[in-house]
C-alpha cells in the first residue's frame, strides 16, 4: 500500500514538468532558429540585443512555469476525480459481492461484463473466466436457448423482466430459480446491456410441494376417516367430512348450509351440548370430551362421543372436533354388563363350591355361597384362611403339583381329596381347577364337589360283589349261552347224525365206485378225481364229525359258565383247563380279532385253591380286553401259565401286542365304571370284577402297559401243594 501511494503522489509533478521542459526546449529552439534565419537572410547587419535575448528567455521560463502550474492543477483535479470514481466502483463491487444472491451484468451483445462473488461461486468460475463469455459458453444448450430468448425479449422491450427457470450449479445439481433482470442505458441514452439477480427458490418450492402433499394427505385422511370431523363457528358448521355427514344422515352440503350443532342433538342433551360449546369458544375449557345422544335427519337417535378443541378460524373463535358413533359400543357395553351379571349369577348360584386364589401366594380372594355352605364358614372367614386349611395340606400339595407348567390353558383335577369344614369335620371332595388370567395376575379357579356319598356307595358296591359278578356274567354271556344252547345245539345234532349216516353211505358206496374205477378208469367226483377222493372223503366226513363234537363241547362249557358262581372257594382249580375252556368259549372272538393267538401252558402245574368258574370269568375278561386292544389281525395275543415252586405261586398271563395305555389310564383300570370304550358299549366293570375275584382268592392282578408296546395282565394264585417239584419246559400250541 505505501509504495503505491508514493507512486501516485509523484505522478502529478512528472507530467507538468515534462510539458514545461518540452515547452522551454521548443521555445528556445524557436528563438534560436528564428535568430539564425534572420542572420542568414539579413546578414550581420541585423543586430539582436542581449537584453532582448534575456527577456525572451525570461518570457519562455515564465511561460513554462505557468504552463507547468496549469497542467499540474488540471492533472490533480482529474486524478482526484479518477480516484473518487475508482473508490466508488470498488465500493459498488464490494457491495454487490456481499449480496448472497448471484448478480451479473451483460452488454448489448449478451456477453458477461461483470458479476459478484455469489455468481462466481454459483458457476464455479472466476470473474476473469466469465467476462466476455455468453450463456452458450456456460450453460447446457436447453437452458442457454431459454436464457438467450428471454434476454432478447428484454432488449426488445427494455425495462424489468421476472420469470422462473432452472440453472445448473457448479456441483452439477439443477435448481429452481427466479430471474430478476433490468436493462441499463449508456452515455448516449441507448440500451447498453442488462443486469440480473438470481434468487434460488429450490427449498421454497420443495417446502411448497411438501406442504401441498401434506395438505392433500391431511385432506385425504380427514375425508376418508372413519371418524366424523367438523369445524363449528357461530353455532354453524363451516366444515364437515363425509363420515360426519353419514353419521347423521345428511350430505356435506346440507351440514354446511346453516345447520346448527343443536339441530343434531337430542332434546334432552341440548343444554349439555350448548354449554360445552360455549366453554370451548370462550376458552374456559380449551378441550373437552363427552358423550351425548345425537339426532339424525330421519329423527332417529344415535349415541355419539365427541372431542372438541377451541381454535381461531378466520380470525374468529371456532371449535374443531371429532365425533365417533358409539352406538354399537354402548350396546356391546350393555350386553357385556348383562353377560357379567349372568356369569355372576352362575358363579353365585353354582351348586359346586368355587374358590378363587392367587397363583403366586395362594391367597384366597373370593368364594361363592356354595363354598361357604360346604365349609360352613362366612365369606370373611374363608378369604382369611389358607387353602391348605380347607383342602388338607397333602392333597393341596398334590393339587398344586398338577398345575400345568407350560400350557396354562389346560385344566387339572384331583379326583379324591380330604376337605376340612370350619367345625373340624372332614369330607371327601373331588377338585377341578384351571388357571385364569384376570387383568395382570394369574388366578386359580378351583371347584370342589362333596363326593362323600358317592364314596359310601362305592363301598356299598364292594360289599355286594357276588351280585355284581353274577350280573356281569349274565350280561356278558347270558344271551350268547342261551342262543347257542337253543339255536346251535339242535342243528349240531343234525350235523352229528348226518355225518354218521354219510360215513355209512360212503363205506357202502366206496367198493362199488372202486370197482367202476378199476374197469373204466379214473373219473370225476365232486370236482376231484376219484383216485384222490377215495382217501379224502373219509377225512372230510371225520372232520365234520369232529367239528360237531367241538361245537357240542363249546355249548357244554357255556352252559356250565352260566351256572351260578356262588360255589365254595375251597375247590381245586386246574389253571390250564381254565385257560383252554376260556379260549374255547371265545373261539369266535379270537378268530375275528387276530390270526396270531398263542397258548403256552406249562404242564404238571399244581392246582390252585378256589372256584374254577370265577377264575375262568376273570381270564375271559382279560382275553377279551387283549383282543379289543389290537389294531389289526396281524397283532398277536398270548395266553400263558407257569409255576414258581419257590414262592408257591401259579401265574396266568395274558399278553397282547395292542396299542397300550398311558399311566393315567392304567392307574384307573381297576376302578368301577371306568372304561375307555364307553362309545362301544363298555361298562367299566370287567377289570374291576376280575380284580375283586382274584383278591377274594388271595391272589393279585397286575397290569403292565405302555403306549405302542402292548399290555401284559398277570394273575398270581396260591398253589395248593407248595412243595411241588419244578415242572418241565412250557409246551406251546
Amino acid at each position: 500500500m505505501g509504495k503505491s501511494s508514493r507512486s501516485d503522489s509523484a505522478t502529478p509533478w512528472k507530467t507538468p514538468l515534462r510539458i514545461a521542459a518540452i515547452y522551454t526546449i521548443a521555445a528556445g529552439l524557436w528563438y534560436f532558429l528564428t535568430d539564425m534565419l534572420l542572420l542568414h537572410f539579413y546578414g550581420t547587419s541585423l543586430e539582436i540585443s542581449p537584453l532582448v535575448t534575456v527577456k525572451r528567455c525570461l518570457f519562455v521560463l515564465a511561460s513554462a512555469c505557468l504552463i507547468q502550474w496549469l497542467v499540474r492543477r488540471n492533472t490533480t483535479v482529474l486524478r482526484r476525480q479518477e480516484q473518487k470514481a475508482t473508490a466508488q466502483l470498488d465500493f459498488l463491487q464490494t457491495l454487490i459481492d456481499t449480496i448472497p444472491s448471484p448478480i451479473f451484468y451483460k452488454d448489448r451483445e449478451g456477453r458477461y461484463v461483470g458479476c459478484n462473488l455469489a455468481f462466481e461461486n454459483f458457476l464455479g468460475k472466476t470473474k476473469q473466466e466469465l467476462v466476455g463469455k455468453s450463456v452458450y459458453d456456460l450453460a447446457p444448450k436447453d437452458l442457454a436457448d431459454k436464457y438467450f430468448e428471454m434476454d432478447e425479449a428484454l432488449f426488445t422491450n427494455p425495462g424489468v423482466q421476472v420469470y422462473e427457470s432452472s440453472v445448473v450449479y457448479a456441483d452439477g445439481t439443477r435448481h429452481d430459480v427466479i430471474f430478476n433482470k433490468a436493462t441499463f442505458a449508456n452515455a448516449n441514452g441507448e440500451t447498453g446491456g442488462l443486469v440480473g439477480v438470481i434468487l434460488d427458490v429450490t427449498e421454497r418450492k420443495q417446502a411448497e410441494e411438501a406442504l401441498a402433499a401434506a395438505e392433500n394427505k391431511f385432506r385425504s385422511l380427514v375425508e376418508q376417516s372413519f371418524v366424523g370431523a367438523y369445524i363449528n363457528q357461530d353455532g354453524k358448521f363451516v366444515y364437515a367430512n363425509p363420515k360426519m355427514a353419514d353419521i347423521f344422515g345428511y350430505t356435506q352440503e346440507e351440514l354446511t348450509s346453516g345447520i346448527s350443532h343443536l339441530d343434531l342433538t337430542a332434546e334432552k342433551d341440548r343444554p349439555l351440548a350448548a354449554e360445552n360449546v360455549r366453554k370451548r369458544v370462550t376458552g374456559e375449557t380449551p378441550s373437552i370430551q363427552y358423550e351425548f345422544q345425537g339426532l339424525r335427519k330421519n329423527r332417529s337417535t344415535v349415541e355419539v362421543e365427541v372431542y372438541g378443541t377451541g381454535i381461531m378460524y378466520g380470525g374468529r373463535p371456532a371449535v374443531i372436533g371429532t365425533l365417533l358413533d358409539v352406538t354399537a359400543r354402548k350396546r356391546a357395553e350393555e350386553e357385556l354388563k348383562d353377560s357379567e351379571e349372568r356369569f355372576h349369577q352362575i358363579y353365585t348360584q353354582n351348586w359346586d363350591a368355587v374358590i378363587l386364589f392367587r397363583l403366586d401366594n395362594f391367597a384366597i380372594i373370593d368364594a361363592n355361597p356354595a363354598a361357604m355352605n360346604l365349609y360352613r364358614l362366612s365369606h370373611e372367614e374363608i378369604i382369611n384362611v389358607f387353602p391348605a386349611s380347607l383342602i388338607g395340606p397333602n392333597d393341596f400339595r398334590k393339587l398344586i403339583d398338577l398345575i400345568p407348567k407350560n400350557d396354562r390353558s389346560l385344566s387339572f383335577q384331583l379326583d379324591r381329596a380330604i376337605a376340612i369344614r370350619g367345625d373340624g369335620t372332614k369330607m371327601i371332595v373331588s377338585l377341578r381347577a384351571k388357571v385364569l388370567r384376570l387383568r395382570d395376575e394369574y388366578i386359580v379357579y378351583c371347584s370342589a364337589r362333596d363326593i362323600s356319598e358317592r364314596v359310601r356307595m362305592e363301598e356299598e358296591i364292594k360289599s355286594n360283589q357276588a351280585k355284581l359278578i353274577h350280573t356281569n356274567k349274565m350280561t356278558s354271556l347270558g344271551m350268547l349261552a342261551s342262543s347257542i344252547a337253543h339255536e346251535v345245539n339242535n342243528p349240531n345234532s343234525y350235523i352229528n347224525v348226518n355225518s354218521s349216516m354219510l360215513a355209512d353211505v360212503w363205506r357202502d358206496a366206496s367198493p362199488i365206485l372202486h370197482n367202476y374205477y378199476e374197469k373204466s378208469g379214473d373219473f370225476s367226483l365232486g370236482g376231484l378225481p376219484f383216485s384222490e377222493m377215495e382217501s379224502l372223503a373219509p377225512r372230510l366226513i371225520a372232520g365234520i364229525t369232529e367239528g360237531s363234537r367241538q361245537i357240542n363241547d363249546i355249548v357244554k362249557n357255556m352252559r356250565d359258565f352260566v351256572k351260578s358262581g356262588k360255589g365254595s372257594l375251597d375247590g381245586k382249580v386246574d389253571v390250564n383247563r381254565v385257560i383252554r375252556d376260556a379260549t374255547s368259549i371265545l373261539w369266535h372272538h379270537i378268530h375275528r380279532h387276530t390270526d396270531n393267538f398263542r397258548l403256552s401252558l406249562q404242564e404238571d402245574i399244581p392246582s390252585a385253591k378256589g372256584n374254577s368258574r370265577q377264575i375262568e370269568q376273570a381270564v375271559i375278561n382279560l382275553i377279551m380286553n387283549a383282543l379289543q386292544a389290537l389294531l389289526d389281525k396281524s397283532a398277536a395275543v398270548f395266553a400263558e401259565s407257569s409255576f414258581d415252586p419257590l414262592k408257591g405261586r401259579i401265574k396266568l398271563i395274558v399278553r397282547d401286542e395292542g396299542k397300550g395305555m398311558e399311566m393315567e389310564v392304567r392307574e384307573k383300570l381297576k376302578e368301577p365304571f371306568f372304561t375307555t370304550r364307553m362309545e362301544e358299549g363298555g361298562t367299566g366293570l370287567g377289570l374291576y370284577i376280575s380284580d375283586t375275584i382274584i383278591k377274594e382268592h388271595g391272589g393279585s392282578l397286575e397290569i403292565e402297559s405302555a403306549p405302542g408296546k402292548g399290555t401284559t395282565a398277570t394273575i398270581s394264585l396260591l398253589a395248593i401243594n407248595r412243595n411241588a417239584l419244578q415242572s418241565s419246559a412250557p409246551r406251546s400250541s
